[in-house]
Formats: C-alpha cells, sequence, structure tokens
C-alpha cells in the first residue's frame, strides 16, 4: 500500500481493520500437518542447494487475460533469495534453461539442484532403461534426460523430492508471488509475457529479494562457469544431414548452413532462444523449410513452436550465426 498508493499503516492497524470489516485473508485456512514429516533444516552455504519448480496461475487476470500461464522460478535454500524468474506458456524444459541460465549468470553454479521427479528432470521407471546403441557403447546403465546431461556437464548433484512438502520452501515462496506479481502487473500495465519477463528479471526479484531474503553468517559457495558455458544450456538432438543440406526433426525439415556437411551427423541443439546446428566444433544457423501447421499427427512441442516463430520465422535476426 505505501508503494502503490503511498498509505503507511503498520500490519497491526491494517489487521483491524480488516478484522473489523469482517475481511478474512485469502491465505488463511486451517491445514493437517503430517506428524510424521520433519521440516528439513536449510543449508548452511549460499550456492550449496538451489530449488526449483514451476507453477501455473493466471497471471494476466487484471487485464482480462484469463489464460494460466507457468512461472518457472530458482530460490536458494540458505538465503532464501530467488535467483532466477521466467515466464512461459507452460511449464517446459526451456523454461528451467532460462532459469538455470539466469541464476549461473547472476551468482555462478551452484552444487546441488533440488526439483520435483517430472520427466524434464529424469527418466521415468519405463523409459529409464530403454538405451540407445549409442548410449550402451558410451557405458551408460541409465537413460539420461537432457537435463541431467546438462547438470552432469556443470556438475550439479541432482536431488529429487519425494512429495510436494519436501520442497516446501519453494512452494511458499509461490504463495506470496501468487498474491503479489499480479497487483505489480496491473500497476505497470504488464500484459504479455515477453514484458512479464523483462520486468521479473531486472525489478521484481530484487523486490522480493529485499523483503523476504535472509542473511547467512557463512560464506557463498558458488562456483566459477566454465568459458562459453550457455552454449551447452540447451537440448541436443544428433542427426545426419541428407545430400542436399536438409535434415528431419519432429516432422519438419531443416536446412543446416554449415559448409560441406551432406551426408555428414551433426548435432541439433536448440536453446531457449533459437536453433543452432554444431558441425565440427563450429556452431551454424538452421532455417525452417516447411510451415508451421497445428494439424493431427503433430510431434513437435508448443513450447518449441514458440521457439522457431519467435526466433526463426518472425525475427530471424536474432538467431545467432557462428
Amino acid at each position: 500500500m505505501e508503494e502503490f498508493y503511498n498509505i503507511n499503516f503498520s500490519y497491526r492497524t491494517i489487521y483491524k481493520i480488516l478484522t473489523v470489516a469482517g475481511i478474512k485473508s485469502p491465505e488463511k485456512h486451517n491445514v493437517k500437518r503430517d506428524k510424521h514429516h520433519r521440516t528439513r533444516l536449510r543449508r548452511e552455504h549460499e550456492g550449496e542447494l538451489v530449488q526449483i519448480d514451476a507453477t501455473p496461475f493466471q497471471w494476466f487476470a487484471w487485464c482480462g487475460d484469463k489464460k494460466y500461464y507457468a512461472l518457472h522460478g530458482a530460490i536458494d535454500d540458505a538465503t532464501v533469495k530467488i535467483t532466477a524468474l521466467s515466464m512461459a506458456e507452460n511449464e517446459c524444459v526451456y523454461g528451467y534453461y532460462d532459469i538455470l541460465e539466469q541464476t549461473i549468470e547472476r551468482y555462478g553454479v551452484m552444487f546441488d539442484i533440488y526439483s520435483d521427479r517430472a520427466p524434464i528432470f529424469c527418466a521415468t521407471p519405463k523409459s529409464k532403461n530403454n538405451l540407445t546403441i549409442q548410449e550402451q557403447l558410451s557405458g551408460l546403465h541409465e537413460k539420461r534426460t537432457q537435463w541431467q546431461k546438462i547438470l552432469d556437464f556443470f556438475h550439479i548433484n541432482q536431488v529429487l523430492a519425494w512429495s510436494p512438502q519436501a520442497k516446501g520452501r519453494v512452494e511458499r515462496m509461490w504463495g506470496t508471488i501468487q498474491g503479489r506479481l499480479p497487483w505489480y502487473f496491473k500497476k505497470y500495465k504488464i500484459k504479455t509475457i515477453e514484458d512479464a519477463n523483462e520486468f521479473l528479471k531486472h525489478q521484481f526479484i530484487n523486490v522480493f529479494n529485499d523483503e523476504f531474503s535472509v542473511s547467512r553468517d557463512t560464506e557463498n559457495i558458488w562456483r566459477k562457469p566454465p568459458q562459453n558455458y550457455k552454449d551447452n544450456i540447451c537440448s541436443r538432438y544428433e542427426r545426419t544431414v541428407n545430400s542436399v543440406g536438409e535434415i528431419s526433426f519432429q516432422g519438419y525439415k531443416f536446412r543446416v548452413n554449415a559448409p560441406k556437411c551432406e551426408k555428414k551427423k551433426i548435432e541439433l541443439c536448440i536453446y531457449k532462444n533459437g536453433i543452432k546446428a554444431k558441425f565440427k566444433g563450429s556452431y551454424y544457423g538452421v532455417e525452417l523449410l516447411d510451415e508451421l501447421t497445428g494439424g493431427i499427427g503433430e510431434t513437435m512441442s508448443e513450447s518449441l513452436k514458440n521457439i522457431i516463430s519467435q526466433y526463426m520465422l518472425s525475427d530471424a535476426k536474432r538467431v545467432e550465426q557462428y
């Protein structure tokens, strides 16, 4: 109220006014706690463990947009400090790529990362043993997701939660953000995902951390990232280029703009902001040859279609070429 309307009253005064008026907090509800659930102690050092999660919510309901959008977030376990936020159409691996990149860029590489057991983060029991011949020859004994391969590159230990209660700190963070963030969007007339991400990255994270983060006497232990680390925060798929320089990926044809790559193997690297082809250690641009459709039999995810539409079709200049 002080920030938005220049009204400055104590918490107790506001509480009395609302109580007399019969207005109850929407956050107030009786919760039967599991007597067998123990509160996990915080880690001692900042950068020791980061919790990640995503929540769908009607963030733009104030302007009539009742659609649910997914907000991805990362929070340091020791300090309750938000390290990154990223909004997308739905919960997807590219949203998690974004918060991982933001966290490393802002602070450094964490030692442990804590998430749920969604298929993004780990292979399902049915698929974990379905190894390709190449994976078997490389010595793998269990299927690794794209996310796990990125964690391996950064030497980040993966911790998987067995229940929502186990990652209660990030769940409580969502409750606070859902109650506050829409008011900021209304105040600053933010109506799109693109504008929301700019506001989240450059303003809201600082506002939240100034109020809720906890200082610790122990030193932080963030690690310095390797050079060109952003090149490795992506999904990688091996493909063989045909005789005219084209590849097929999820039902669509792409042209690889690399010299003398015909009938050779390349790595298709899909980033949060575009697609590149890695060939003989260098990165090259990739061009979509087909029309993006929404017909029956589609295999490409909506999040990947959004990346292609935004960074390869409507704004092709933003695709970096090496």
